[in-house]
């Protein structure tokens, strides 16, 4: 019987055949004592010999009726009780499930919460899927987590639609490239599989000791270029498998997860063991309506697009990076602006001098940073003047020359280590 129905009473059922049994009994009583009389009063023959032991025996029944009867009654009474109890028990099992449905739904979303998505990733070792609608920010999203992983990485785009202010934060590395057409980039995707190839090649001889440089590939709208290119669906797959060991990671960025937009249908393991998913806007609440989980969708609609859903757990996007391509004036005005007539000959004269000095101090820093830019002994990798104010602000957070060096760069220590500290020092310290 299932706990979640209603105890089914089978004492009900009992006492309604020990009433049936008591009357029976009564009617059995009734009819010996009146065949007893009417058979004393005939005369001897057979038929009042056969008549008296029907009349006994009808007497006897009767008897050992009355005697079951008063045994089930006894029974029906003892199971009474055990029925009452089950009832009692049903009951509280209810009210038991109830507060225990409270507790869970009330759980704060926070104490869940991924505050760095990329670190998340890195410990996964796994591929990206950013999933979202129009709008939703997956190329800022893609963008901001390549910020914080640093210059020391390469990147690789794969966009049809994009304009020339699309990706702005990836273009500006030396370690990007970008592929715009349909030919292009099946050209790449058949470049990428003989370079997982001969990587593979390459760290199976190598062993322990093979290192090579970390690569994302994105690929912006991967459902187009799965319908496009005949071995889309290929490249993903073995980027999948066999990627990850080889420092080969894809981004894929769909509007929805199914594995037939992925090019993967039939393989949803690969999927959903292969891949980081990210989901962003709606999508992202669509996915926790899907959990049934209220309260974390009540907490993706509050946080707009500060938030999102990764792996089924809610997180912080990465910090934009769009502040280091908007242009921000170098002076306020505290004062009125005061007109040209209301300076005098000196005054205007010393600032004219003022801003003479300052423009040549700016001339002077600017060849300097230029020259230790042209100078940098960084291993496979340029430092570009954007991503050098990127790494001054992790300089200010309180990063290390030599965090910044190893995890931002990607450079090892030993060999020329001392001088690429000094060197990178001097160009965080310069103003």
């Amino acid at each position: 019987m299932s706990n979640q129905e209603y105890p089914i009473s089978f004492t009900r059922k009992l006492m309604q055949l020990t009433q049936n049994t008591a009357v029976s009994t009564v009617s059995l009583g009734l009819a010996g004592c009146l065949l007893l009389p009417v058979v004393g009063l005939q005369n001897k023959s057979l038929g009042k010999l056969l008549s008296s032991a029907v009349g006994v025996g009808v007497v006897a029944v009767g008897y050992r009726s009355y005697l079951d009867n008063r045994k089930l009654t006894a029974l029906s009474e003892d199971l009474g009780i055990v029925e009452r109890k089950q009832n009692i028990s049903w009951y509280n099992s209810l009210l038991s499930r109830k507060q225990q449905l409270t507790i869970t739904q009330s759980t704060p979303v926070d104490s869940q919460v991924i505050s760095d998505v990329v670190n998340y990733w890195q410990q996964q070792d796994k591929h990206l899927l950013i999933v979202g609608g129009t709008g939703a920010g997956k190329s800022t999203f893609i963008q901001a987590f390549a910020s914080v992983l640093g210059v020391g990485w390469h990147y690789k785009v794969y966009d049809t639609d994009c304009t020339i202010d699309d990706w702005a934060y990836l273009r500006s590395l030396p370690s990007c490239q970008m592929y715009e057409s349909f030919s292009a980039i099946g050209e790449q995707m058949q470049e990428d599989l003989e370079v997982i190839e001969s990587r593979t090649v390459e760290r199976k001889q190598a062993g322990n000791k093979w290192t090579t440089d970390n690569t994302i590939i994105v690929a912006e709208e991967l459902p187009i270029l799965v319908d496009e290119l005949e071995d889309a669906g290929l490249w993903l797959t073995r980027h999948a498998k066999r990627g990850r060991r080889v420092k080969r990671f894809v981004a894929a960025i769909a509007q929805n997860d199914t594995v037939k937009n992925l090019g993967l249908e039939g393989d949803s393991k690969l999927r959903d063991n292969c891949f980081v998913r990210v989901y962003l806007g709606k999508s992202a609440i669509e996915r926790a309506e899907q959990l049934k989980n209220q309260v974390l969708v009540n907490w993706l609609k509050a946080g707009g697009k500060q938030v999102c859903l990764v792996d089924d757990r809610p997180a912080l996007r990465p910090t934009s990076v769009h502040s280091q391509f908007t242009p921000t004036s170098q002076f306020t005005l505290s004062s009125p602006v005061k007109t040209a007539e209301s300076f005098t000959e000196s005054q205007c004269s010393d600032v004219h001098e003022r801003s003479e000095d300052y423009q040549n101090q700016q001339k002077t820093q600017e060849n300097s940073i230029s020259e230790l830019l042209n100078e940098q002994p960084l291993t496979n990798v340029e430092l570009t003047q954007p991503a050098l104010e990127s790494l001054r602000r992790l300089y200010a957070d309180g990063w290390s020359v030599a965090q910044i060096l190893e995890q931002k760069l990607g450079q090892k220590r030993g060999g020329s280590w001392q001088r690429k500290k000094d060197w990178l020092e001097a160009l965080l310290k310069s103003d």
